[in-house]
C-alpha cells in the first residue's frame, strides 16, 4: 500500500459510513410514510434507531484517524503536516485548505506531493 493509499483510506471510511447514513435515513422515511394498524402494545425504550455497522464503521474510522494522525505528527515541516491534516482528516479540498493557508491551489497541490513522499519514507 502506497502512502497515498494509506492516507486516502479515512476518507474512503468517511464516505462509506456518510452512505450508510443516507441510505439508513431514506429507510426511515419509508418507513414513516406508510401507516398501518398496529394492535401490539407500544413500550417505550431507548433503543438507538441506528444499525450496529454504523457504530463499528465510526469506532474504525476513529481509530484509522489516530493512527494516521500520528504518523503525520512525526513530520518534521509543519506546513506538510497542516496540508495532510486538512486533506485526510478534516477531508478539506485543494481549495478549501489554499484559503486556510492562504496558498494558491498549485502550492498546497505541490507542498502535498512533497508531504506524501515524505510521510511514506517516515511510515516504512
Amino acid at each position: 500500500m502506497t502512502a497515498k493509499e494509506y492516507l486516502e483510506q479515512a476518507a474512503v471510511l468517511n464516505k462509506q459510513i456518510n452512505d450508510k447514513r443516507a441510505e439508513l435515513q431514506s429507510y426511515r422515511d419509508l418507513s414513516t410514510s406508510v401507516s398501518g394498524c398496529r394492535f401490539e402494545e407500544h413500550l417505550s425504550g431507548t433503543r438507538s434507531g441506528e444499525a450496529p455497522f454504523v457504530r463499528f464503521t465510526e469506532e474504525h474510522l476513529a481509530i484509522l484517524k489516530c493512527e494516521i494522525g500520528e504518523v503525520i505528527d512525526r513530520l518534521d515541516n509543519v506546513n506538510e503536516r497542516v496540508i495532510l491534516r486538512y486533506k485526510y482528516l478534516l477531508f478539506l479540498s485543494w481549495r478549501d485548505i489554499g484559503a486556510k493557508m492562504n496558498y494558491s491551489k498549485r502550492w498546497v497541490m505541490e507542498l502535498h506531493d512533497k508531504a506524501v513522499l515524505n510521510f511514506q519514507k517516515i511510515q516504512q
